[in-house]
C-alpha cells in the first residue's frame, strides 16, 4: 500500500511539472507561422504576425515588442482575444480559453524605413510584467502558474551573406585547407 500510494505521489508531482512548458513567442512574415527568410523592409507596409509556439496550453501572454532604433510607424494591432495596451507599448493578451501550440496572437501593422541589413528586432518584457520577463500563464484553472516564455528574435532585410537565418536552410560555407583554420588560433 505504501509503494503504491509514493508512486501515485511521485506519478502526481512529475505530471504538474511536465504541463508548466512556457514556450516561445515568435514574429512571422505571414499568418501560417512562416519565419523564413526574415522580414523585408522596402519601406512600405510591414505586417508582422506573432504566435506562441512550443507551450503545454496557455491562456494568457504578455510582452512588448522592441524594434531596436528602427524609424518604423506603427498603424496599429490586430490581436485575437482580450487585450491591455499595444505591441511597441507592451500588451498583455487574454487567449479566451486554454489554448494549445503553436498560438496564433495576430498581426500588428507598420510602415517600413528601408532598415538596414540585419537589423534585429526582438521581444522585450512588457513594463507592467513584474517578474522583469515576458510571462504567460498556464491552464491550470485551480492553480495557474506564471510562465515565462523566450522572446525570439527576427532579422530583419537578412543578408544571406552576412546574416542568414540559420533556421531557414544551409548555411553558405568556404572551402579551406586545415592548416588555414589551424592558423586562425595561432
Amino acid at each position: 500500500m505504501k509503494y503504491l500510494i509514493i508512486v501515485c505521489l511521485c506519478l502526481a508531482i512529475c505530471a504538474g511539472t511536465a504541463s508548466g512548458q512556457a514556450g516561445a513567442i515568435r514574429i512571422a512574415i505571414d499568418d501560417t507561422g512562416s519565419y523564413c527568410p526574415g522580414v523585408i523592409d522596402n519601406g512600405g507596409l510591414i505586417q508582422l504576425y506573432f504566435f506562441h509556439v512550443d507551450h503545454g496550453g496557455a491562456t494568457l501572454s504578455a510582452w512588448k515588442l522592441d524594434l531596436q532604433g528602427l524609424p518604423w510607424t506603427h498603424l496599429g494591432d490586430s490581436i485575437i482575444g482580450v487585450t491591455i495596451g499595444t505591441t511597441i507599448s507592451g500588451i498583455s493578451i487574454g487567449y479566451r480559453s486554454c489554448l494549445s501550440a503553436p498560438t496564433y496572437l495576430g498581426f500588428a501593422s507598420f510602415i517600413g524605413s528601408n532598415a538596414p541589413s540585419c537589423s534585429i528586432i526582438r521581444f522585450v518584457p512588457c513594463s507592467d510584467c513584474i517578474s522583469g520577463k515576458i510571462e504567460s500563464v498556464d491552464c491550470d484553472p485551480r492553480n495557474p502558474t506564471k510562465l515565462f516564455p523566450i522572446g525570439e528574435a527576427t532579422l530583419i532585410n537578412p543578408d544571406p551573406e552576412f546574416c542568414a537565418n540559420p533556421a531557414c536552410g544551409p548555411v553558405p560555407v568556404n572551402p579551406t585547407t586545415w592548416g588555414a583554420v589551424k592558423a586562425l588560433y595561432k
